[in-house]
Formats: C-alpha cells, structure tokens, sequence
C-alpha cells in the first residue's frame, strides 16, 4: 500500500513562508511611508553570505526546529522555532564610525521586526481563526552578534529574532484552504542563492 496524493507543504514550511512574507509586506508599506528608509530584501532559508557591499540590509528567515505534543492519528500540536536573521552593514563617515551606524540600523530593523510581528493583527499570522493553521506566536528572544567581529573597513553585523510560534500539524491530505493576505504587495522569487521577496511598491 502507498500513499495516492501529493502530499502537501506541511505546516512548519508554510508558516516560514507566511513570516517572511508578513516582513515583507510591511517593509514595502514602511517604504511608502517613509520613502527614504532603505529596505531591506527578505530571505527564506538562504545559505549563502552576504556581500556587504551590495546586499544589505536583509532579513534572513529559518526555521530552526519543533516538538509535538496532544498528538492523534490525523493532527499534533506543534511548537515550531523560527530564527529570523538581520543583517545590516555601513562604512564610517566624517562624523561616526561604521560599527555603529551598522548596529543602529540593525537595532532599528530587528524593532521593527517585532512590532510588526506582535502586532495584535499577526496573533495568528494573517490566518483567520478557523484557519486550523496558527494558535499563537511569540517572541521568545533577542540577540546581538559579537561586536568585537565587527571589522573596520565595512562594518557589518547581524541581529536575531527567535519566534516561536504554536500550530497545528496535520496528516491529511485533503486540500487546505489558504488566506490570502489583505493588499500583499510581495511575491516569493527564486535564485541561485536561495528564495527572496520581491516587493512590488
């Protein structure tokens, strides 16, 4: 005996997806707001290094890993962890040096990050309450890199974001019902470094 349908994106990879392109999206609106504000492009699952010269600021969103409990024949209650990367770099001017100007912007994306996701709007990130998908989400910690890593000719660093966001994981394979999001403006592109969000202001 085999399995006769295609199984589908679990949910763990559709929530990864969903995140990144929540950040995406609000980016692009900030952007429209405050027009001088340099966005950063936003990444699932990339691999590969940055070029500090021509590829920051970026947002980089993995998943990271998950536990079950409550678990039946069809469904479990999953906790999945996401680690939400920001990557920020600046050369020094006349009047600061890099390593801060880079660390304040990194500060001010990795901020944004959170208001955007704790936002009361994102509770169950964008699904609808029968969605079955998302119960909550929450943010479980903030970190910094290094700073004695930061180098002087082009200093970069990096932020992280840990959400951790309760679900619910099924084994059917009927065919799921997805919630588009309200004036999306990003679509998910594809590279040979990895999956980016391409906005479209």
């Amino acid at each position: 005996m085999a399995i006769t349908q295609a199984i589908p994106s679990q949910a763990f990879e559709v929530i990864r997806n969903r995140i990144g392109e929540i950040i995406a999206n609000e980016f692009t609106a900030q952007k429209v707001i405050t027009p001088t504000w340099v966005q950063p492009t936003v990444w699932v699952e990339r691999y590969y290094a940055f070029d500090s010269e021509t590829q920051l600021p970026a947002v980089n969103v993995t998943f990271s890993g998950g536990s079950y409990l409550n678990e039946t024949i069809v469904r479990s209650q999953a906790e999945y962890i996401y680690n939400i990367n920001v990557s920020t770099a600046s050369p020094s001017t006349s009047t600061a040096n890099g390593d801060k100007l880079a660390l304040l912007q990194m500060q001010k994306i990795v901020g944004m990050i959170r208001a955007i996701l704790m936002n009361p709007i994102y509770v169950k990130l964008g699904y609808a309450n029968n969605a079955g998908i998302v119960i909550s989400r929450r943010i479980e910690s903030i970190r910094i890199g290094d700073k004695k890593d930061i180098q002087d000719a082009l200093s970069d660093v990096v932020g992280q974001i840990v959400l951790v966001v309760n679900a619910i994981e099924t084994t059917e394979l009927g065919t799921g019902v997805e919630v588009q999001m309200v004036n999306s403006h990003v679509t998910l592109d594809e590279s040979e470094q990895g999956l980016f969000f391409n906005a479209e202001i």
